[in-house]
Formats: structure tokens, C-alpha cells, sequence
């Protein structure tokens, strides 16, 4: 954990939920696990407020907790599930894109408040979408958002909320182990209160005192629903999102390195084998030509030769994408995750080389992850620049932390006459420093949107009472070209608006 994640889950924390959530969560973030004693003891808040900040954390899946030896309840904060809040409107997208409206809907009401019954997340996406404007034949039912919430449960992205990160310490190994293959096992059962039909429509099951969903009578009222799923909490599956990223960031990556066609055979395999992914596994299980044929006869036309001929080019090429494994069902082939991400984020740092530090700079970057180990004297030879301007390329490179410099010397007394002067490129050492380059930018961000938000908030303020007067005035009939409204438009001068325009600009950077 270093200084800059520190720093940007402190500004995540206080803008999200508060100063008094970023002083209970940052201090737990630095103690690792500890007691609420000890929190109250190090920030000096109320026993109570702290109690209320670590509900909230858990809610929102950003703590965990356990019980040690002593019997005495320790907190644990999951610092990737908080760097992951500035991640959230990508999540949605993602939803979005794959699933439809509802399913952003959905997503996002999760994220919103961390874990919910199912009943409380179709009811408030039904509202949601409710429309006045249409009839009520054309309204969207809570059918519909409901069967978008088991596309979301079949496709992993939403999962039951049943405390599996909860550790006694005081049970047996065997016995913990059998209680994390039971939660496992029960990640995606739906509520028995949702019951599947042999037509394939589900609906809610009713009490004697009426149905579980009540019709609205008009367009305004408001949907109640009840699955008998009090205690049946649910939550946003964000490794499964990620997987989601991962396979769209490869597809793009074939497509730029070969074609169209190509990316598509390897978009079957990634669909083929996403659930049955385990965590960050280096590659995926083996899909067979025929499964990948079968997925693609509807939609592409591409035949079964050329899928082999595809499979093969993807095998033989440089980055390896793909690999065979076996012979079985026409070959077997996996996705070879890690090696494609690895490339990608090669192709990442070069362009970040390039944009920092020059086209040249870039040349000499590609032949030392090329060749591995070179003096300065070979890599002024291999890139044919002059010995002034490579030694400046080469130092200005090291400054910056993208190559290092490894001393070998010949002898034990380490004379510079005697030493050799290597350089190299760890690109695992350059991934984190970029990384946490840009953490340290998004807390700058959020810094001066802070300082620029505090600077010009009575122009906010007064901008935000103009707007409302004239909405309201509006509302009573009244146009733009009318005496009233004009004369509240002219409350604001035009120096006030370049400022306030200014300041649109800078937030939406």
C-alpha cells in the first residue's frame, strides 16, 4: 500500500460518504486489522459515530471484519474495492452495454447502496423508469427489470452478500473450508420467493392479503414489490466486471494486430469461458473448434477451415495470444490471458514514452526490451544517434524511471575503468510506477476540484437560485422572452458567466 493509494482513498472516502467515514476508514487503512477501542483511541471520535462508519463501510463492501483468538472483532479495510469507486460509471457502462437500460439501472443502484434486497432493487429501477408520458400498456413492467436482474446473476456480475469474507479465527481449517465451499455454492441462488415458470416468466410469489406486485393505477403510483427475500442481501461481483474490461481490451487488441474476423474468434473463446474463470488466471479453459464453429455459424461466415486457419495465426503470433492444448473435438485451444495483457500493457508504456520523452526516446526504450542488457555504446551504435544525444536520451530515461541502470564490475574494487554500465527495462517495476503516478494525479484532480469549488461557490450558489427561479417561473407558463425571466437572466453579468463557464471547463476535465 503505498503513500498515493493512501492519499486517494482518504479524498475517495470524504467526498463520497464524509469526513467522519475518511477518518474511520483511513485510520483503518493504516492499522490494518485493529478494534474499534483502538480507532477511537487514534481519532478521538465517538463510539457511537465510529460503529455508524463502519456499518456504512460494510455495507458498501469497502470493510471486513472477523473475530480473533481473543474473541475480540477486528476491521480490515479492502483498498482495491476503494480505488475501484472512481471506476463505478465504467462499471455501469459495462451493464449497460452488455445487458440494456435496466441492467445500468440495476448496477447502479447497487453501487449506490452497497448490498439490497432484490424486492428493494426491481422496485426502485421500476420507479425509475416509470414515464408519465406513455400509457401504461407502454410502461415497463417489474417483469422486465426483474428478468434483467437474473440476466445479471446468470452472467456472475451481481452475487448473494453472505459475509463469506468473514474469517473466525476460532474454527477448525477443515470446518472453515467447508463453510467457504457452501458460500460459494449459494453465490447465485435467487430468492425462493421468485419462482420460475415452465413458460419462462417469473413472477413474484403472493400472500393471502394480495398479490406481491401491486398494479399501479396510474402512471404516477408507485411500485411495491415483495420476493420474501428479506434476509437475501445482493452485491456487485466487481472481479467478474473486471473480467468484462479484460476481455474487451484483448478483442481490441487482435483487432488492431489482425482483423475483424480474428477478434471475433477470439470474443467466442473469451464468452465461452468467462464464468468459469478463475480470478486472475493466466489463461483460459480450453474451447474446442467445433464450440467455437457453432457460436459463429449464425452470426459470421466464416467456415471451420478458416477458424483453424485463424486459431493457427493467432498461435504463431509473436504476442501469443492463443495456444493449443490438445486434439480433442478438432483442437483445443485457450486465450492466453496474461501474455496479451502483458503486451498490452507494453504498447501502453511505449506510447507513454513517447508523449514524455520523444519518438527517439521510444526507439531506445523498444531495443532495450528487445535485447534486454546493452552499454551506452552498443545502444548509440543500434539506433544510429550521435553519442551526445543518446547518452541524454538514455539519462533523461532513467531520470524518469522507465530503464535502470545495473553495475557489473570486473573487479572487486568497483572502479568506474573497470565497470560495466548496463542498461535494462523491468516492465513490472514500470507498470507500478505509472500506476501510482496515477493515483497521485487523481488526488491532484479531486484537490483542485475542491479548491476551485470552494473559490467560486457563491457564484454556484447564486447561479443555482437564478436557474430555479426561472424553472419555476416557467412551470407557470411563462417563456424565455417574457419580462420576468429576462430580467432574472440579467442578474447574472457577463463576467460572472465567463467565470462560472470557466469553471464548467475545469470540472469536466
Amino acid at each position: 500500500m503505498s503513500a498515493s493509494q493512501l492519499r486517494l482513498s482518504s479524498h475517495i472516502l470524504k467526498e463520497h460518504y464524509g469526513e467522519i467515514v475518511e477518518k474511520v476508514g483511513l485510520n483503518i487503512l493504516r492499522k490494518g486489522w485493529t478494534t474499534i477501542a483502538s480507532i477511537k483511541q487514534d481519532t478521538g471520535l465517538a463510539i457511537s459515530k465510529i460503529k455508524k462508519s463502519i456499518c456504512i463501510l460494510i455495507q458498501h463492501n469497502l470493510v471486513k471484519f472477523q473475530k480473533n483468538a481473543r474473541g475480540q472483532v477486528t476491521y480490515s479495510a479492502q483498498i482495491s474495492n476503494i480505488l475501484t469507486i472512481h471506476q463505478y460509471p465504467k462499471l455501469t457502462y459495462c451493464a449497460k452495454v452488455t445487458f440494456g437500460d435496466a441492467a445500468e439501472l440495476i448496477i447502479e443502484e447497487l453501487l449506490h447502496h452497497g448490498s439490497m434486497t432484490m424486492s428493494s432493487i426491481v422496485a426502485n429501477v421500476t420507479n425509475r423508469l416509470l414515464d408519465p408520458a406513455l400509457s401504461q400498456s407502454e410502461q415497463i413492467d417489474y417483469e422486465h427489470v426483474a428478468n434483467q436482474f437474473v440476466e445479471l446473476v446468470k452472467g456472475h456480475l451481481i452475487k448473494r452478500s453472505l459475509g463469506d469474507e468473514i474469517m473466525v479465527i476460532s474454527k477448525g481449517t477443515e470446518e472453515a473450508k467447508l463453510d467457504v465451499v457452501r458460500a460459494n455454492d449459494m453465490e447465485y441462488d435467487l430468492p425462493l420467493g421468485y419462482i420460475t415458470s415452465a413458460s419462462g416468466k417469473r413472477k413474484a410469489v403472493s400472500n393471502n392479503d394480495g398479490p406481491a406486485a401491486k398494479k399501479r393505477k396510474s402512471s404516477n403510483e408507485q411500485v411495491s414489490i415483495d420476493f420474501k427475500d428479506a434476509d437475501m442481501l445482493w452485491k456487485v461481483n466487481i472481479l467478474q466486471f473486471y473480467h468484462h474490461l479484460v476481455n474487451e481490451l484483448i478483442e481490441n487488441a487482435v483487432r488492431n494486430r489482425l482483423d475483424e474476423f480474428a477478434a471475433e474468434i477470439v470474443k467466442v473463446m473469451l464468452k465461452l469461458t468467462i464464468l468459469t474463470r478463475d480470478g486472475f488466471s493466466p489463461q483460459t479453459k480450453p474451447v474446442s473448434v467445433y464450440e467455437i464453429d457453432e457460436r459463429l455459424s449464425d452470426s459470421s461466415e466464416i467456415d471451420s477451415d478458416e477458424i483453424a486457419q485463424y486459431l493457427n495465426l493467432l498461435q504463431d503470433d509473436e504476442v501469443g495470444f492463443v495456444s493449443k492444448v490438445g486434439e480433442n473435438s478438432g483442437g483445443l485451444y485457450v486465450v492466453n490471458i496474461k501474455k496479451s495483457m502483458e503486451a498490452i500493457c507494453v504498447q501502453t508504456i511505449e506510447s507513454v514514452v513517447r508523449e514524455r520523452c520523444g519518438s527517439k526516446s521510444m526507439r531506445i526504450f523498444k531495443l532495450l526490451l528487445l535485447k534486454q542488457h546493452l552499454e551506452q555504446k552498443q545502444v548509440e551504435d543500434l539506433i544510429m544517434v550521435p553519442a551526445k544525444e543518446a547518452k541524454e536520451l538514455l539519462y533523461n530515461l532513467l531520470s524518469e524511471k522507465f530503464i535502470n541502470l545495473q553495475e557489473v564490475p570486473r573487479a572487486t574494487d568497483y572502479a568506474p575503468s573497470r565497470t560495466f554500465y548496463l542498461f535494462s527495462v523491468n516492465i513490472s517495476q514500470v507498470c507500478r510506477m505509472l500506476l501510482d503516478r496515477s493515483y497521485k494525479t487523481l488526488s491532484n484532480l479531486i484537490c483542485r476540484r475542491h479548491h476551485e469549488t470552494e473559490e467560486q461557490r457563491r457564484l454556484v450558489e447564486k447561479s443555482e437560485k437564478i436557474n430555479a427561479a426561472i424553472l419555476a417561473l416557467k412551470s407557470q407558463g411563462m417563456d424565455n422572452d417574457s419580462p420576468a425571466v429576462q430580467e432574472m437572466e440579467e442578474m447574472m453579468t457577463d463576467q460572472e458567466k465567463q467565470q462560472l463557464t470557466k469553471l464548467k471547463t475545469v470540472l469536466s476535465k
